[in-house]
């Protein structure tokens, strides 16, 4: 009989689409303080937040405040210090690194940690417009289907899922050498993973995308596993959660969505107005999330696009501007400039909803009391907002 493989084991989320869980009824928050770090005897599950960074830089610091003022927890950053040939990289050159430097925090977790979500990006082209609560919501409430596109550069999923991914990317990075990067082996893990799915379902419709049928000895069947090993990968189809930009910049553009003529016009300029007939709906999940701490009573003029909503209008996330995909009809919790996308990441930069209230906000989050960005480095394991990001931080707020 064959084996029903459910919706419900999807627990890891790749982006370009993504890799997350939808199964977990977890509270990411501790007694309403950002928490990154697991310890031992905690009452509740913890949020770790990956930056794979060696150095500080203008690109790593901008990737650090959008999550802060978005309510993200501080990162750890993984491979802090470390450059290629040292020891500590195993071989590894600082692309694939990554891997590597995600493993080993991985491995020293306690397996009480399973459980505990863990989200990894890359942390020099990946911008978090969302509250982190929205986000988590959205990894939950995922629906896997086919996936389009896999991007290994921004990974979602439970600490002990995601181990064992890792290190079955570690086995086939020992085994062979791939000139595509980290990037090949997660798409080769997720490709046997539907593969020896299909195979227990006894379906075939992996062969017939276009619902083409040839006999079979006039097929070639891919090699497979004798035994099928989940890793419960899945991928984010609709991009609510991750938005890969390489292949997508055109399908974007940054709007204020009270702004019902502004709206519009934009959704003509994307040609996307006559597809849907309808406007670019506001996902449920802002609407019901607290307002942008940059509105206050009073503070009319931190609108985005200089003057947004007046002080009649609802002041919510439809009043602040948000960077949308008028095809897919999403505003993206996050957005990862990947490939040619990079050159697009510091004009993007200054057309957040925190532009001009940025560096206000940063301090803020930076001020309060024991904050700290952490990193696996065996010393200085520890710094401030200043030390790391202070040389940067014109470049960040105060140029075009």
């Amino acid at each position: 009989m064959a084996m029903h493989i459910s919706k419900s084991n999807v627990r890891i989320l790749l982006i370009f689409l993504v890799v997350g869980f939808v199964a977990l009824d977890i509270k990411w928050l501790h007694g309403g303080k950002h928490i990154s770090n697991y310890v031992k005897g905690s009452p509740k599950p913890r949020f770790h937040f990956l930056l794979p960074a060696n150095k500080a830089n203008p690109q790593l610091c901008r990737t650090i405040t959008s999550a802060l003022v978005n309510g993200y927890p501080a990162p750890v950053l993984i491979n802090w210090g470390l450059d290629v040939g040292d020891d500590k990289m195993n071989g590894y050159d600082m692309t694939t690194g990554k891997n590597w430097g995600v493993l080993q925090y991985l491995r020293r977790l306690p397996r009480e940690a399973d459980d505990e979500l863990v989200l990894m990006v890359d942390a020099h082209d990946t911008m978090l417009q969302l509250p982190f609560d929205v986000a988590v919501q959205r990894y939950r409430a995922i629906e896997v289907s086919r996936p389009r596109w896999l991007c290994s550069g921004t990974v979602m999923g439970p600490a002990g899922d995601l181990r064992r991914l890792y290190e079955r990317a570690h086995q086939m990075w020992t085994s062979y050498d791939t000139r595509d990067g980290d990037q090949h082996y997660f798409g080769n893990i997720y490709g046997r993973q539907e593969l020896g799915r299909h195979r227990l379902r006894g379906s075939r419709d992996w062969v017939f995308p276009l619902r083409e049928r040839y006999p079979d000895d006039q097929i070639i069947f891919p090699n497979a596993e004798t035994n099928h090993t989940d890793y419960h990968l899945g991928v984010d189809l609709g991009s609510s959660l991750f938005q890969s930009l390489n292949a997508a910049l055109m399908d974007m553009s940054p709007i204020v969505h009270s702004r019902a003529a502004d709206l519009e016009a934009v959704d003509r300029a994307h040609k996307t107005h006559d597809i849907y007939q309808t406007p670019l709906p506001f996902p449920q999940d802002l609407l019901d999330a607290p307002p942008p701490p940059l509105i206050v009573p009073g503070d009319d003029d931190h609108y985005h696009g200089g003057g947004g909503a007046s002080p009649s209008e609802p002041r919510s996330w439809r009043d602040v501007r948000l960077w949308a995909n008028f095809r897919a009809r999403v505003i993206p919790a996050v957005m990862h400039f990947n490939g040619v996308a990079k050159l697009d990441w510091k004009e993007w930069w200054h057309k957040q909803w925190w532009t001009g209230r940025g560096r206000e906000l940063l301090r803020r989050r930076t001020g309060e009391p024991g904050f700290a960005l952490e990193t696996d480095a065996a010393a200085n394991t520890r710094m401030t907002w200043d030390e790391l990001c202070a040389p940067f931080e014109s470049d960040m707020f105060d140029s075009n």
